[in-house]
C-alpha cells in the first residue's frame, strides 16, 4: 500500500483509517460479468470499509448492491461512470441515474443531487489522445479527478495527483475493477465512517489516494465484444 500515497497517508496512522474502493464495475457494465454478491464478498474479504458501484452508463445495480452491502455491514456509494465527449466522468453519491451524456450537463445533474463528480483515469491514454483534455483545465468548480486507478501505471497516476495538487482539485481513488479479483488495487483512505462523512472528506481533501499495484484482466475486452454480439 505504500507505492502511491499522499505523504504516507497524510501522516495519519493506518489504524485510524478506513479504506474505500470508489470505482467498481459489475455485470451491469458492458464489459463485466461480475455479480454483486461477488463484489460484496470480495470487499469484506480484503478489508474494505466500503465501495462504490460505478457501472458504465448504468444505475441498474444500485438498489440491490445497497441491500447486499448493508447486510454485510459495508458502506455503499451509489454511482455511475458516464461516457462524455470530454472523457469518462465518475458520479458518486447519487440518488438516481444521471441521464445527461454531455460533460457539462452530467456535472450539473450530479451536483443537483448533492453528488460528487470526478474525471476518471485522466491520464490513462497519453499522446495523441488523452482521456484528459487540456482545454478542460481548470475544471469547472466542484469537479475533481481520480488520483489513483488500479488499472493503470503508477507513472500515470502520479500525473493525476500532480494535476490535482497544481489546480487544488479534490480527488478519489478506486480499482476500476471489472473482476472481483481486481478490487482493492487502488482505494481512498479516510477517517470517514459512513457515506456522508466520506463525501465531506472528499470535497475537503481530508483523505489520501492509495495505489497498491496495477491489476488488469484483459478478458474484459472479450466480455465487451461478447455482450455486443449476444446482448447478454
Amino acid at each position: 500500500m505504500d507505492e502511491f500515497s499522499a505523504d504516507k497517508l497524510g501522516g495519519l496512522k493506518r489504524g485510524e483509517l478506513n479504506f474505500f474502493d470508489l470505482h467498481v464495475h459489475s455485470k451491469y457494465s458492458f464489459d463485466s460479468l461480475t455479480s454483486l454478491d461477488s463484489i460484496v464478498g470480495k470487499a469484506g474479504k480484503i478489508g474494505l470499509h466500503g465501495f462504490a458501484l460505478t457501472d458504465h452508463d448504468s444505475f441498474a445495480g444500485a438498489e440491490k448492491a445497497a441491500k447486499l452491502a448493508e447486510d454485510a455491514c459495508l458502506v455503499f456509494i451509489p454511482g455511475m461512470e458516464i461516457e462524455t465527449e470530454c472523457g469518462d466522468l465518475i458520479a458518486l453519491f447519487l440518488n438516481e441515474p444521471v441521464a445527461a451524456r454531455s460533460f457539462a450537463s452530467a456535472v450539473d445533474e450530479v451536483k443537483a443531487q448533492g453528488g460528487v463528480a470526478v474525471v476518471a483515469h485522466p491520464f490513462k491514454r497519453i499522446g495523441k489522445e488523452s482521456d484528459f483534455k487540456a482545454s478542460m483545465l481548470p475544471l469547472p468548480k466542484g469537479v475533481g479527478v481520480e488520483a489513483a486507478n488500479g488499472r493503470i501505471s503508477l507513472e500515470k497516476n502520479e500525473l493525476a495527483i500532480k494535476t490535482a495538487s497544481r489546480f487544488n482539485f479534490f480527488f478519489t481513488a478506486g480499482s476500476d475493477a471489472h473482476f472481483s479479483s481486481e478490487m482493492g488495487s487502488a482505494f481512498l483512505a479516510s477517517k470517514a465512517g459512513d457515506a456522508e462523512e466520506l463525501r465531506k472528506a472528499i470535497v475537503n481533501k481530508q483523505c489520501a489516494p492509495v495505489w497498491v499495484g496495477r491489476r488488469y484482466n484483459p478478458l474484459s475486452r472479450g466480455i465487451r465484444l461478447a455482450k455486443r454480439i449476444t446482448r447478454i
